[in-house]
């Protein structure tokens, strides 16, 4: 996927984090002058013009794009569902040492493009990014949805924005707080095109419950912890949701909630666990009872067991299962000095050691554990029903199964389906899931 200073997004999961670093990363800057290499530039993809693009590329992305020819399939994935293009509204430029890295902003019928390039001081382009972003009034809230800003402070020097997300008819006295999947995600769960976060809480408020949405840690700061070396998952997740939790109390709510996605959906228990009985109950969307070195083995090798080298991936992926296992059985300095798929095995050690189900078992709350079967990320043969065997016995657990809906429970539909690709179609999280969630809530019996 990396090639020296190239980058080239493809289409596998942990990609989707590198879309929306390189996104956040442009848009901060406040440059606003056109770079005409850039419009230049689309507007040769825009129109198809795909050899003269490619000719000014450098020979190393030409190699990693796969000729004129994959050039053309990768700007026919990345641009699927977006609808016509209506035209450039700005780009924004950094400096990354000699070579400048230019975003261009372009609008689309049904959504925006970002296309980060970045051009050598000869104005040959060595780096191509692909991200997404949401034109002016694409998608106004509903009429009597309000957002509020408000700051969850865990007290560890790292203040994060967030919206409280409300309605004009709300009592005020339920709120839920929504803790992301892992990555440096956005208070509103941005992936490519959709942001089913922000789906969640306008729903969620429509029927009078309060939402509280935040950046994550990893996405406003690349520095997360005062021991860069030891954070663990405390630094990168529990702590702030225990923080805004705690915010929602202080603002004097009678019940909380806390839903967890993806990553945040398997700790749900554990952060409600730390808590200490300011959670009401808790939603787990596509969580998981099991590691997420199990999880992860497993999508490496949905990717790579097709394969002609297949061996030479699935011995990787068990190596690092085998590294993952003897975490335990390490001290602290062994434990910083290896790394499990890629990352720092203190992390991994900080969130395997935690057991889910017991935690879960213990809590005396009601508990809604919610799955899309065309999740390709979280699998409800495995995973889901990870959850409903190890939670059988428990009075105060539901599950719900949605046939058609993926890891971001929208429908899965088109040519890409079953891919990271198919989060490029913009789309929102299925009513019925947000039905569902507002019953168990307020008790009201949506099914």
């Amino acid at each position: 996927m990396n090639k020296s200073n190239i980058t080239i997004i493809g289409a596998c999961v942990v990609v989707i984090v590198v879309i929306l670093a390189a996104t956040h990363l442009a848009t901060q800057d406040d440059d606003n002058a056109g770079d005409s290499r850039a419009v230049d530039s689309v507007e040769l993809l825009e129109s198809g013009e795909f050899q003269e693009f490619y000719d000014s590329c450098d020979p190393i992305l030409q190699s990693a794009v796969g000729g004129v020819e994959g050039l053309e399939a990768i700007w026919d994935q990345y641009t699927y569902g977006l609808g016509d293009f209506d035209g450039i509204e700005r780009t924004e430029s950094v400096q990354s040492g000699t070579n400048t890295v230019t975003s261009t902003y372009c609008r689309h019928a049904e959504w925006g493009l970002i296309l980060t390039i970045t051009f050598a001081p000869d104005d040959s382009k060595v780096g191509l990014f692909f991200g997404y972003y949401e034109p002016n009034g694409v998608d106004p809230a509903p009429e009597g949805v309000t957002a509020e800003d408000v700051t969850v402070d865990a007290g560890t020097g790292y203040p994060l924005p967030g919206t409280l997300t409300s309605s004009v008819d709300s009592s005020h006295d339920v709120a839920v707080v929504i803790v992301h999947g892992s990555g440096p995600n956005d208070r509103d769960g941005t992936i490519s095109a959709n942001k089913p976060y922000r789906d969640l809480a306008r729903g969620l408020a429509e029927n009078g419950i309060d939402v509280l949405t935040y950046d994550k840690r990893t996405y406003v700061y690349s520095q997360i912890s005062d021991d860069p070396l030891r954070y663990t998952v405390e630094d990168e997740t529990v702590d702030d949701a225990v923080a805004a939790v705690s915010l929602l109390k202080s603002m004097g709510y009678d019940r909380v909630y806390l839903i967890g996605h993806s990553m945040g959906g398997m700790l749900a228990p554990y952060i409600v666990q730390t808590c200490d009985g300011m959670c009401d109950g808790f939603v787990s969307l596509a969580g998981s009872p099991r590691t997420l070195t199990d999880i992860l083995a497993d999508q490496l090798w949905a990717q790579y067991s097709q394969l002609p080298d297949a061996d030479v991936y699935r011995a990787y992926i068990d190596a690092e299962l085998s590294k993952a296992d003897s975490l335990a059985f390490m001290s602290d300095d062994e434990r910083l000095a290896v790394t499990v798929f890629g990352q720092s095995g203190y992390y991994i050690w900080s969130l395997n050691s935690i057991d889910e189900v017991s935690i879960a078992k213990s809590l005396d709350i009601p508990m809604l554990f919610l799955q899309g079967s065309d999740d390709f990320q979280v699998y409800a043969d495995v995973d889901f029903a990870a959850w409903q065997d190890a939670l059988s016995d428990s009075q105060n657990a539901e599950f719900v199964l949605y046939e058609g809906l993926n890891h971001l429970f929208i429908e899965s539909e088109g040519p890409y389906a079953g891919t990271s690709l198919e989060y490029n179609d913009p789309g929102h999280v299925d009513q019925n899931v947000i039905d569902r969630i507002c019953g168990f809530i307020t008790g009201s019996g949506f099914i």
